[in-house]
């Protein structure tokens, strides 16, 4: 009983650190930028919501294996490269993906930075989402994920300006590997 209790008591610090984490990073200036400017542009558009239905087709309706100019625009973008360098620094240091994917939305609930192709462009008919959105902070259960092909969970942090508007969410998808180790690691003791 004592060990998985100390498993459990890992996994929980573990787990919070990584949200910690993840609520820091939503500090990143770059992807701050990037999802102001984008809802700056959503702001001007006469029919967001069409375009938005528009681009969300296009982009379910592309096969998985395909790269679309579009979603090309969105990784090759300034802040994508701040994502890509915070997952990167987990992997060269732990050997693997800590976190499968990170990505970033507008006020609108639509990528606008991002480590990978999501499986659709918006977002704001997700849980975790409006969760991220609504309390601040949403941490999901241990579930496959279909576009980073992990089972994992998914933390989802709200973004604010520095008056405190909701400005986005940004989602990382946190790989259980880690937990799994820690679960390893007791059963070895």
């Amino acid at each position: 009983m004592v060990l998985v209790q100390e498993a459990l008591d890992k996994i929980d610090r573990d787990t919070y650190f990584r949200i910690e984490e993840m609520l820091f990073f939503s500090q990143n200036q770059k992807v701050r930028e990037a999802v102001m400017q984008s809802n700056r542009e959503f702001d001007q558009m006469p029919d967001r919501q069409a375009y938005i239905n528009k681009k969300d087709k296009e982009w379910v309706s592309a096969s998985k294996d395909v790269v679309t100019p579009f979603m090309q625009h969105l990784f090759d973008i300034e802040a994508s490269q701040e994502l890509w360098k915070k997952m990167e620094f987990y992997k060269k240091k732990y050997g693997y993906k800590i976190f499968a994917e990170i990505f970033a939305t507008n006020k609108y609930g639509v990528n606008v930075a991002q480590t990978g192709r999501t499986p659709d462009y918006r977002q704001d008919d997700e849980e975790w989402w409006q969760s991220g959105k609504k309390d601040g902070v949403y941490v999901s259960d241990v579930h496959p994920d279909k576009s980073s092909d992990t089972r994992s969970i998914d933390i989802g942090i709200r973004m604010e300006d520095e008056k405190g508007n909701f400005i986005g969410v940004l989602k990382a998808v946190l790989n259980i590997r880690e937990i799994a180790e820690i679960i390893n690691a007791v059963k070895r003791s």
